[in-house]
């Protein structure tokens, strides 16, 4: 990998500076490669990077991604972990925009007269709620 300072500089910095302490990595690694000095960074060597370094944490937070519900990673610094209620907040909120998305993907497949996308929709609006319940049972238990 290229400079490590550099880029845990750069990576401090960006997140520091960040209005909301939760930041797509890809969103970082687009910021490192901006002004050309860390262009040959890739996904999985920033990932491991972050992974391994004590002042930062990375997690996995819900996205729609051709119809189907994946993980994205994200990075937060570990001075700026929110609290457990700012995180479900912020957890309930990126699933509140799925659901949205996934409506809307079920109106339009609804007014084409898609029943196949209509039922691959549905499946998904059930694995969001499957997610939402675990993610709620996990706030109640306190884990």
């Amino acid at each position: 990998m290229q400079n490590l300072e550099l880029i845990e500089q750069k990576t401090l910095n960006y997140l520091r500076l960040s209005v909301n302490p939760v930041v797509p990595v890809e969103a970082l690694l687009a910021h490192l490669r901006e002004d050309g000095l860390l262009v040959d960074v890739s996904m999985p060597e920033l990932l491991g990077f972050l992974s391994k370094h004590d002042l930062f944490r990375v997690f996995d937070i819900p996205r729609l991604e051709n119809g189907e519900v994946h993980g994205r990673p994200a990075v937060v610094l570990d001075t700026r972990i929110p609290s457990s209620r700012d995180m479900l907040a912020y957890l309930f909120g990126e699933l509140e925009k799925l659901e949205g998305a996934l409506q809307e993907a079920l109106r339009s497949a609804r007014a084409d007269g898609n029943l196949e996308r209509m039922r691959e929709v549905n499946e998904l609006l059930d694995r969001l709620e499957t997610i939402r319940e675990q993610i709620k049972a996990q706030a109640i238990s306190g884990k």
